[in-house]
């Protein structure tokens, strides 16, 4: 009797992990290289937001092919929903950071994957631009 108890223990035990392992992860990176932009000269990425009740964290990683200044330079974020709706902003890179905290803890009105595009034009050389985007669930 006590080894079938241990038994059940033991089973559910490895079939709650077994489930827990199946999960998708909570963080993605995608890298788009310098010579694989789109016309448009922007770099695009998808970025998936369909956990309604989640909050993420979005940031920018490169490596400047050659550092000439240490002032900030602009990049125009443009985001679209899935429906469509769509806005721009102005952010500044500090160019002695490979890795940049672009937003935290956002909370999106639509589910789905959005259209991320961002534009940097002729200031530095980069050899390309990664996003890392962070799921942080049942937050909302």
């Amino acid at each position: 009797m006590h080894s079938n108890r241990i038994i059940k223990i033991l089973f559910l035990t490895a079939l709650t992990l077994s489930a827990l392992s199946c999960r998708e992860p909570s963080i993605r990176e995608n890298f788009v290289k310098s010579s694989k932009i789109g016309g448009d000269g922007r770099y695009h990425f998808d970025v998936d937001f369909s956990d309604s009740l989640a909050l993420y964290d979005i940031s920018f990683y490169s490596k400047l092919d050659e550092v000439t200044s240490t002032a900030g330079f602009p990049i125009t974020v443009h985001w679209k929903s899935p429906s469509g709706w769509s806005f721009s902003e102005r952010v500044y890179w500090n160019p002695s950071q490979n890795v940049v905290l672009y937003r935290t803890d956002i909370a999106p009105k639509e589910p789905g994957t959005w259209d991320l595009s961002v534009y940097i034009g002729e200031y530095p050389p980069l050899c390309g631009l990664g996003i890392i985007t962070e799921r942080k669930d049942g937050t909302r």
